[in-house]
């Protein structure tokens, strides 16, 4: 994971009082998204598990990677996908 600094913020070097496994580890080059699973003849993604790195939270996720493979569409929730947001992450070249 690379970080994009936000002005006026300055991330901790680990992760205090995050779940486990993420305890005490780094948090440049976390593994923030676990569990994959390919939906079979299709770009998407489901079952995964998602961890926001600024606060140790860690939601549901479904994911699809768009046709040219250069985004990736988030869609993060607990419980229901309908209770949840969406982000779209790109590739940096």
């Amino acid at each position: 994971m690379d970080l994009i600094k936000q002005p006026d913020y300055s991330p901790p070097p680990n992760c205090l009082n995050y779940p486990t496994p993420y305890t005490n580890k780094p948090l440049l080059g976390m593994a923030v998204l676990n569990g994959l699973k390919s939906v079979e003849g299709t770009s998407s993604y489901n079952q995964d598990r998602v961890i926001d790195p600024l606060n140790g939270q860690i939601y549901d996720a479904k994911m699809k990677l768009n046709p040219s493979g250069k985004c990736l569409s988030l869609r993060t929730y607990i419980g229901a996908s309908i209770l949840g947001r969406s982000q779209i992450w790109g590739s940096i070249q």
